[in-house]
Order: structure tokens, then C-alpha cells, then sequence
């Protein structure tokens, strides 16, 4: 929207993220089928989830479409991936009995983490955005008038005086780019996590042959 974008191209902008979701969710689980092994496919499921996040920092304003696609598409397809190469390796890993109640845990732990990771990405781009309009406004009352309205809706962005404008969208672009790199941090240590991540035996049935 900053960009000029009514709300629908804004949505058909994000669709490469959802694409990218099924088809590395689905790929991997052909893969897993194909070859009885997931610890490499986990590898480089999260690396192109970092490699998506990693690119987000580096937006701004001028950014091509076609690097924003690529970005959305490669972050959903790492995260589409790793859903999937988290809950085969869990399964895999426990007994036959154990296996219902490992599920259940991966999608417990599943959404107390995108609870948590919504919460504190919110955390940081409200702090980020309210001190660098901060810097850039002052705390006149005019500048306390500008903050509260763009806090509070982000149309109002587009709607801020002129001689204000353009540093409060460097102010917004500056508070995303951190979310952004959170989540690359995020990521980061979520590869090292699989990187620990033991390789058990994938078999075909339920009698484990």
C-alpha cells in the first residue's frame, strides 16, 4: 500500500507466499516418500526460509516486484517444507502408541509459537516505528497528533502532510525491516535446531517394514 497499491493488489501481491506454502509442503512429502530420508530436507528447508527472510531486510520502496515475489515464494516454501519434515521426523521418532499424542503436541507447540512469534513481532515493529517517528517528528504536539494517527491506522499514512510524509514511510519501511530481520534471527536458530535434529528410519506401513 505504501507503494500505491489498492488493498486487492496488495493481497495478489502476497499470493506467492501461500503458493510456495503447498508446493513445499507437498513436494516434501513426495520427496520423503521417494528416498526414506528427511534430516537434509529439513536442512534446506529452513536455509530457504532464511534466504527469503534475509532478502525482506533488504526491501525497500524500489525493490522489483519480481525480488518480492521470489522472496514470498522461497519463505513459503521453507516454511511449508519445514512444517511438514518437523512432523514426519516427530512421528518417526516415537512408538506406534506414542504417535497420536505426538501430533497433537507438534500442532499445540505449532500455535503457541505463531501466537507468540505474532505477538512479539508486533512488539517490535510498534517500539521500532514509535521511535523512529520519534527521531523524525520530535514530540511537538503536531508531531504527537502524526504519530497516533499512523499508529493507530495505517491509511493514514498516505494522508500525513507532505513535508512529513516521506520520512514517516522511511519510518514504517525501517520498523518492518526489523520484523524482518527477527524473523531472520528466528530462522537462524531454527536451522541450527535442525541442524541437531537425529535421521530415524521412514517406513512404509504401520508395522514399521
Amino acid at each position: 500500500m505504501l507503494r500505491g497499491s489498492n488493498n486487492t493488489d496488495a493481497g495478489l501481491h502476497l499470493m506467492p507466499f501461500p503458493v510456495g506454502i503447498s508446493i513445499g509442503s507437498l513436494s516434501s512429502g513426495v520427496i520423503m516418500n521417494k528416498t526414506g530420508r528427511y534430516y537434509y530436507l529439513g536442512i534446506v528447508s529452513m536455509c530457504l526460509f532464511n534466504l527469503g527472510t534475509g532478502l525482506f531486510c533488504t526491501f525497500d520502496l524500489r525493490t522489483p516486484t519480481i525480488l518480492q515475489n521470489l522472496s514470498l515464494f522461497f519463505f513459503g516454501t521453507g516454511y511449508g517444507a519445514s512444517l511438514t519434515v518437523g512432523l514426519v521426523s516427530l512421528i518417526a521418532a516415537v512408538k506406534h502408541s506414542e504417535q497420536a499424542t505426538t501430533t497433537s503436541a507438534s500442532y499445540l507447540f505449532r500455535s503457541t509459537g505463531g501466537t507468540i512469534g505474532a505477538a512479539v513481532g508486533a512488539a517490535v515493529f510498534q517500539t521500532t516505528l514509535r521511535n523512529n517517528l520519534v527521531k523524525l517528528l520530535g514530540k511537538s504536539k503536531v508531531a504527537r497528533d502524526i504519530m497516533e494517527r499512523v499508529l493507530r491506522d495505517f491509511g493514514e499514512v498516505l494522508k500525513v502532510e507532505v513535508p512529513w510524509r516521506e520520512g514517516v514511510v522511511d519510518a514504517y519501511m525501517g520498523a518492518l525491516r526489523m520484523v524482518f530481520m527477527a524473523a531472520f534471527i528466528l530462522g537462524t536458530l531454527g536451522l541450527l535446531t535442525a541442524a541437531a535434529m537425529r535421521e530415524y528410519v521412514l517406513h512404509k506401513t504401520l508395522n514399521r517394514r
